[in-house]
C-alpha cells in the first residue's frame, strides 16, 4: 500500500499530508512505520480489534506477532499522526474499553499482549479525542473543550483520568453532547 501512496504522492506533489491513510496497521514494523510517517500518512488504530480477536491472534498468528499486533505505542513514539476508534464490530463500540485497551494491552480471553507497545491514558484520551478530529482536520473545531469550539463531550460519575484504570471498563455515560453550540465561558 505504501507503494501506491508513494506513486500518488509523486503525481500529486501538492498533496496535504494526511489525506492518505493507513487503516490499522496491524503488524507494522519500524521500517513501515517510518516510511508511512516519512510520506506523511495518517494512522488509524483500533485496539478493540486486538481485543476482541486476541485468541484468534494467537491461536492463528503466533505470541510474537500477536504482541505486535496494532503497535499503538510504536506509532506514537515514531511521531505519527494517529487517531483511535473502535472498529465495530466485532469490538463494542466504547470509547473507555478502547482507551482501557490502549494503556493496559489487555484482551478478552488472552490476557495483556505486547504491553511494549501501550500508550499512557493522557496519550489514549488524546488519540480518541483531538487525534480523530486532526484526522478530519477538525481539530480547529473539535477534539478539546475550549472557548468557541464545538462541545462534542461525555460526562461520567467518576473522572476516567484518575479512577483505577479497570474502572474504565464500568463507566458508563451520564451525559453526551455531540454537535452542540460552541462552548464559551460566561463572563
Amino acid at each position: 500500500m505504501l507503494d501506491a501512496y508513494e506513486q500518488v504522492i509523486k503525481e500529486n506533489p501538492n498533496l496535504r499530508p494526511g489525506t492518505l491513510a493507513v487503516e490499522q496497521a496491524f503488524l507494522a514494523d519500524e521500517a513501515v512505520r517510518q516510511r508511512a510517517i516519512q510520506l506523511g500518512v495518517s494512522v488509524t488504530v483500533q485496539h478493540p480489534l486486538t481485543y476482541a480477536l486476541g485468541a484468534q491472534l494467537l491461536a492463528k498468528r503466533g505470541k510474537e506477532r500477536t504482541a505486535r499486533a496494532m503497535p499503538i505505542g510504536a506509532w506514537v513514539t515514531d511521531g505519527a499522526q494517529v487517531a483511535a476508534g473502535s472498529n465495530s464490530p466485532p469490538a463494542a463500540p466504547d470509547p473507555l474499553q478502547a482507551i482501557w485497551g490502549m494503556v493496559t494491552r489487555g484482551t478478552r480471553q488472552v490476557g495483556v499482549q505486547g504491553l511494549k507497545y501501550a500508550v499512557d491514558r493522557l496519550t489514549a484520551f488524546q488519540l480518541y479525542t483531538l487525534g480523530s478530529a486532526r484526522f478530519y482536520w477538525e481539530d480547529d473545531r473539535r477534539g478539546t473543550l475550549q472557548p468557541g469550539r464545538l462541545a462534542d463531550l461525555v460526562a461520567y460519575r467518576g473522572d476516567p483520568l484518575t479512577r483505577p484504570i479497570d474502572d474504565l471498563l464500568k463507566l458508563r455515560p451520564m451525559l453526551t453532547m455531540v454537535g452542540a453550540a460552541p462552548y464559551s465561558i460566561p463572563t
